[in-house]
């Protein structure tokens, strides 16, 4: 289309973000969940370099396909996911503080007690896994969910739904619960759609994401969402649920939530400061015909 024409009731229907999730939902998102069914499955991958060459795999591939959409079927502006290191470190920085700091205050309060494991092969598989579901759940729910729900309904009413639906992708993980599926939905939901307004950059909630599960399986080997992890510690989780977490792990502890929150906040008030919040696409004004 020409600059500066008018696009026919065509072009914009093509354009309406609706249309446009439906399409990544089935050209991009049902395609890395298949692969990442069929590739990572535990019978198949038998050796650690098995695995890794899985993990590459699915994650380049994962990229590739977004990065293939907007080339092959860019009818709106879009990122089409450029690398940004910058972006990425960042995110992994500030997921390793966040959880750190959590570990922290959940020991100072008595609830985690630490002691050394030293389980390398461990660390290996929760780094493997943290690699894996950085990119994979950023781009699914981040880059495709949330982008397209906020280029239709605004930043705030998409922030809450893709929080709500993660929190919900968590509520069949072993040992789940009501309170932790809120908790997930309230602390990363809230916290990566946050870290992508502030910074319009998916490389941000990819590295907080990848940092914060490999802190806590690899690092300090506590259930991620559920999931026994082993690590190079092992941290004992002790007291009242809400405060520890119990058997789903440090993520169902009001410690996490609050902290997270915190930092989402942070987050929040740079987008709005830098200009970056989003209104509903029916109180944009429209071009004068």
């Amino acid at each position: 289309m020409e600059e500066g024409a008018v696009p026919t009731r065509w072009q914009r229907l093509k354009r309406h973000p609706l249309i446009v999730l439906l399409l990544q939902l089935a050209l991009v998102v049902t395609p890395i969940l298949v692969m990442s069914g069929v590739v990572l499955r535990r019978d198949v991958l038998q050796t650690p370099t098995q695995y890794w060459t899985g993990v590459a795999g699915v994650c380049l591939v994962s990229v590739l396909l977004y990065r293939l959409y907007y080339r092959v079927l860019a009818w709106h502006e879009n990122s089409r996911l450029p690398l940004r290191l910058t972006s990425l470190l960042m995110g992994v920085g500030v997921g390793m503080l966040l959880f750190t700091s959590v570990i922290a205050v959940m020991s100072l309060l008595g609830v985690a007690h630490l002691d050394v494991a030293a389980d390398y092969e461990g660390a290996n598989q929760a780094l493997a896994l943290a690699v894996v579901s950085g990119v994979t759940e950023e781009i699914i729910v981040r880059g495709v969910v949330f982008r397209n729900l906020e280029a239709f309904l605004g930043t705030w009413i998409a922030m809450a739904l893709s929080a709500a639906l993660f929190g919900w992708l968590h509520a069949s993980n072993p040992h789940a619960t009501l309170a932790s599926s809120i908790a997930i939905g309230l602390q990363a939901g809230i916290l990566l759609a946050a870290a992508y307004v502030a910074t319009r950059s998916l490389w941000t909630p990819i590295g907080i994401h990848f940092a914060w599960n490999f802190m806590q399986g690899g690092v300090f080997g506590v259930p991620i969402s559920g999931f026994e992890a082993k690590g190079i510690l092992a941290t004992t989780l002790s007291g009242p649920e809400w405060l520890s977490g119990g058997a789903f792990g440090v993520e169902a502890s009001v410690v996490a939530t609050g902290l997270c929150l915190v930092a989402a906040v942070a987050y929040i008030v740079r987008a709005v400061r830098l200009g970056r919040i989003a209104r509903p696409r029916w109180s944009r004004a429209r071009p004068a015909r």
